[in-house]
């Protein structure tokens, strides 16, 4: 009789397993209503107070020539500077803007594998370049792909037509680059010379027009000849800069100019106008 006592005494509960899974979803569930307690260390902050001498100095936006840390002001550009052209110029509008600092808002437009023709009428840079005045620089880029499709006159004729009514600013072209890609007696490089004799030729009689050389060195081009390397772009941007900083310290203000004519005189800047046009045409087909 003890015996079988004992033995019903080692007989051990056995749980279903679903019921222990809902006990365990009870137990979390009580524990999600249960609110934790937290302390906030920085409870002491509260009772601060910011004394009045300390609140009007932050209020104070500007007094006796001394700005207000908290209010930043945005630095306004006096200049703008606009860079057209090829794929030779790209990556040139960030490194010139390096190169002029603060003074001027410097934006380029590139567009790969088009000549001069295309580049003058971009409609984007041209309603830009409209709104320029004297104190505004444009930076032209082009005309290796016009020489390199026997279509260079075509090219000088656009970029002529382009500088004639851009008089409202200034204008800086830089001249075809040598193909160090083509031998130096192809046809190409020669008519790079004659392209860039004609292009300096024409902007002589203008006075708002810089030209510029690009670098003749082999090694600022890369190994395979066609486009400028890093050097050789850093050295064309120096140049560039070194000339808009000499036109804005040399910059003059324009002549006021009196209306005078008479009865049943001609215009003298009409016919010479038509003029110039005519020797233009002449020194490209040349």
């Amino acid at each position: 009789m003890n015996a079988n006592k004992a033995k019903e005494d080692k007989w051990i509960e056995v749980i279903p397993r679903h019921r222990e899974r809902a006990k365990q979803i009870a137990t979390s569930k009580e524990l999600g209503k249960r609110q934790i307690e937290t302390e906030n260390r920085y409870h002491v902050l509260q009772n601060l107070q910011e004394t009045n001498g300390i609140t009007e100095s932050l209020e104070m936006k500007k007094t006796r020539g001394i700005a207000n840390p908290n209010v930043r002001t945005q630095i306004k550009k006096k200049h703008k500077a606009i860079l057209i052209g090829d794929s030779h110029a790209r990556g040139c509008a960030e490194k010139l803007s390096s190169y002029l600092g603060n003074a001027y808002e410097v934006r380029g437009y590139v567009s790969p594998n088009t000549g001069l023709d295309v580049l003058v009428i971009t409609n984007s840079a041209k309603e830009e370049t409209e709104q320029l005045t004297q104190k505004d620089i444009v930076i032209v880029c082009g005309g290796t792909n016009n020489i390199s499709k026997n279509e260079s006159n075509k090219g000088l004729r656009h970029v002529t037509h382009f500088v004639q009514n851009k008089r409202n600013t200034n204008v800086i072209i830089l001249g075809a680059p040598h193909r160090f890609d083509l031998e130096e007696s192809s046809c190409v490089n020669k008519e790079v010379k004659v392209f860039n004799k004609k292009l300096n030729k024409i902007m002589k009689r203008y006075n708002h027009i810089k030209v510029t050389d690009m670098s003749a060195k082999r090694d600022h081009y890369t190994q395979h000849g066609l486009h400028m390397n890093k050097t050789g772009k850093e050295w064309i941007i120096r140049k560039t800069a070194d000339i808009i900083n000499k036109l804005a310290t040399n910059s003059k203000p324009a002549p006021i100019t009196l209306e005078w004519k008479e009865i049943d005189q001609e215009d003298p800047v009409k016919n010479n106008e038509e003029t110039v046009k005519e020797t233009t045409n002449l020194e490209i087909n040349s």
